[in-house]
């Protein structure tokens, strides 16, 4: 809890976790890493993405070391699906970035600050799912996140953040094909901060 001018004021959580019958919100005491995070969202607005630079030396030194591919895959290959009931699922077009104009441009990488939730009824139930995203403001769900969140808290961390690379959405579908790059792109956003 914080408080402010008298009044107790509970602190933002960065991470919601749920089974359906346990509930648990988790954020650090000491929030500087989401601060210097906050600091380089801000920064995207005026084209200074520390991020996409470590990308580019990162994917030239794996391209050296290793077979496998981490440049980013065609635009093509991200399609977005949407549930419509009884397991029927239907392609939609991506909402329009607000970072590039072009149609036929390819979107920049973005970096997205906001509680994650977690928990294996959510990933289970679209309609749970959703409900519960709006009622906590949730950006992603995941379903592991709890017992890694368990494990900073049990021992003691103050200071801490997730960095996920997202690869694919919750829609029925399920490929590999983005997990490389958003991999990259996680670490990316890594060395960002610790600079």
């Amino acid at each position: 809890m914080n408080v402010s001018n008298g009044e107790a004021k509970e602190k933002p959580y960065c991470y919601v976790y749920s089974t359906g019958e346990e509930f648990k919100t988790f954020f650090p005491i000491n929030s500087c890493l989401q601060g210097i995070a906050k600091s380089l969202q801000s920064s995207q607005v005026d084209g200074k993405k520390p991020w996409e630079t470590y990308y580019t030396e990162g994917l030239v030194h794996l391209k050296q070391k290793v077979d496998a591919d981490f440049s980013r895959p065609a635009a093509n290959t991200d399609k977005l699906y949407m549930n419509i009931g009884n397991r029927d699922i239907i392609e939609v077009q991506h909402p329009q970035p607000q970072d590039y104009s072009e149609v036929n441009e390819e979107p920049a990488m973005r970096l997205h600050l906001g509680p994650v939730g977690s928990g294996y009824e959510l990933i289970k139930s679209d309609t749970l799912r959703t409900e519960f995203s709006k009622k906590y403001g949730l950006l992603a769900t995941d379903v592991e996140f709890n017992s890694v969140l368990d494990a900073i808290v049990g021992n003691c961390r103050e200071s801490f953040m997730l960095i996920k690379g997202i690869s694919d959405y919750k829609d029925g579908t399920s490929t590999k094909k983005w997990q490389n790059y958003s991999s990259l792109a996680a670490a990316s956003v890594m060395k960002s901060i610790i600079c």
